[in-house]
């Protein structure tokens, strides 16, 4: 996958990055070409008791979804 960003975590810059045209391939076999969404890592790897394992986020794309944006966030 292509690095979209590395740098401070900001929750405004994840509703930005997370929707948006396809960053994979110019030759999507989809009818859907937008992005599904993004993978949010640490700089450095850690782990988490609370969620069980490696901390990884996974933001989702409202176009993905196909939910109004207003209801998606």
């Amino acid at each position: 996958m292509p690095l979209l960003y590395t740098g401070p975590f900001y929750l405004n810059l994840i509703d930005q990055l997370v929707d948006g045209p396809t960053t994979v391939s110019e030759e999507v076999k989809s009818s859907f070409k937008g992005r599904e969404g993004i993978v949010i890592t640490p700089l450095f790897e850690g782990y988490s008791d609370i969620m069980g394992g490696r901390l990884i986020a996974k933001a989702v794309s409202c176009d993905y979804l196909s939910v109004r944006k207003s209801d998606c966030h």
